[in-house]
């Protein structure tokens, strides 16, 4: 019986950490010049298995940020055993959501609305959004979906627009400022009588008539 050798196989990942979106490079040797054969790559994240020449390159990007493990797999030849390692890449989550939030208008009068909106660049990116309002309040919801936005007084009004992140992209937030015009209050006033004798009374009165008008005449 012959006993078959060892072709000192190994593998490795480069870079061995990646951020999700980049990709490594998967590549394989044998110390001894004189083995053969082929090499398997076999994936954890559903990515189809690769089968290579010894030293020649695989270009992997894995499908979600985590720890993936790469089974790599000699096949052996007439001469050597066949042989298996395990490789680790560390996918980190990404920055590059392209998230960003929107007031449309910006510049509106009192008692009217503005509609905020948010959106992600990146296709993959999910996740929720929370808006959070000058006055203590705030909604959550879908990245993408529209809030109505109607403010309870004039002036600046900030909202900040905090953006959940997802299982491979972070989060994200962005303050976005309104401006709220004042309004016509409709201001009216009024004599009675407006003729009358010397000495007798006349009456003078004012209105508004927007009922949250409130002020001094």
């Amino acid at each position: 019986n012959v006993t078959l050798g060892d072709a000192g196989f190994d593998a490795n990942a480069t870079p061995d950490s990646i951020v999700f979106g980049d990709s490594t490079n998967l590549n394989s040797t044998v110390s001894d010049k004189d083995a053969t054969g082929n090499v398997t790559y076999i994936f954890d994240d559903g990515t189809d298995p690769v089968v290579a020449d010894i030293g020649e390159v695989v270009v992997y990007t894995p499908k979600s940020a985590g720890e993936h493990n790469i089974t790599v797999v000699y096949s052996g030849d007439d001469n050597f055993v066949p042989e298996t390692v395990v490789l680790t890449v560390n996918v980190s989550k990404s920055d590059d959501s392209g998230f960003d939030a929107n007031a449309t208008p910006d510049v509106f009068p009192f008692k009217d609305s503005t509609v905020l909106n948010s959106s992600v660049v990146n296709p993959n990116a999910t996740g929720n959004v929370t808006y959070v309002f000058d006055d203590g309040s705030n909604v959550t919801v879908p990245v993408g979906t529209p809030v109505v936005y109607t403010p309870n007084s004039t002036g600046n009004h900030t909202v900040d627009v905090i953006y959940s992140g997802d299982d491979n992209f972070n989060g994200a937030n962005k303050t976005i400022t309104v401006e709220v015009t004042k309004i016509d209050a409709g201001f009216n006033a009024t004599i009675t009588p407006n003729e009358t004798a010397l000495t007798e009374p006349i009456y003078l009165n004012s209105s508004v008539i927007d009922k949250d008008a409130t002020g001094n005449v």
